[in-house]
């Protein structure tokens, strides 16, 4: 479930500081994030060999659970944690990942709120992420998010088939589903 902790905790106090599970880090405040649950964990394992696999053919590397910065104007200061990000080649080999990935993949939770998914989302969209996903496991589905410059909304993709546009790629999440199934 996402909380935020009541007192403001200093930038610097959180990149030295290793959570476990590790937390994200919003205009001072530090937010739970949901994971740790069977399908979740699956999921994520699953999409991160799926794309470990294209790194052979593809300029690309894969993370789980890696910071990237994705707002630092003034006061707001913000960095996510998304379940499984792919950065192309080369890219700047930081601690905390401040380039935009290509793809940046969510894994919902039983706990997790549109709300609070929507400001995930929004803050990946604000970096420049060009595939931006949302998976839930329970109900099998895949979302995309949509965007222009002033709007921006969550589409789920028919067939829950998505392409890398850059690699001419397909993701079939029914795949993906079945693997998942197979425990």
């Amino acid at each position: 479930m996402n909380m935020t902790v009541a007192t403001a905790i200093p930038l610097e106090e959180y990149l030295a500081t290793s959570y476990e599970p590790d937390r994200e880090y919003v205009d001072g405040q530090l937010l739970e994030r949901n994971a740790g649950e069977h399908d979740h964990s699956r999921l994520q394992t699953l999409l991160a060999n799926y794309f470990v696999a294209m790194e052979k053919r593809f300029p690309i590397r894969v993370f789980t659970e890696q910071r990237v910065r994705v707002v630092a104007e003034g006061d707001r200061i913000r960095y996510r944690i998304p379940d499984v990000c792919v950065m192309l080649r080369p890219y700047r080999k930081e601690r905390v990942l401040t380039e935009a990935p290509l793809i940046a993949i969510e894994i919902l939770s039983p706990d997790d709120t549109m709300m609070s998914m929507m400001a995930r989302l929004e803050d990946f969209r604000s970096l420049g992420i060009r595939h931006i996903w949302v998976v839930d496991p329970a109900r099998r589905k895949v979302y995309e998010l949509q965007s222009d410059l002033e709007t921006a909304s969550l589409s789920e993709v028919n067939g829950a088939v998505l392409t890398v546009t850059q690699f001419g790629v397909s993701v079939d999440f029914n795949q993906i589903f079945r693997e998942l199934d197979q425990d």
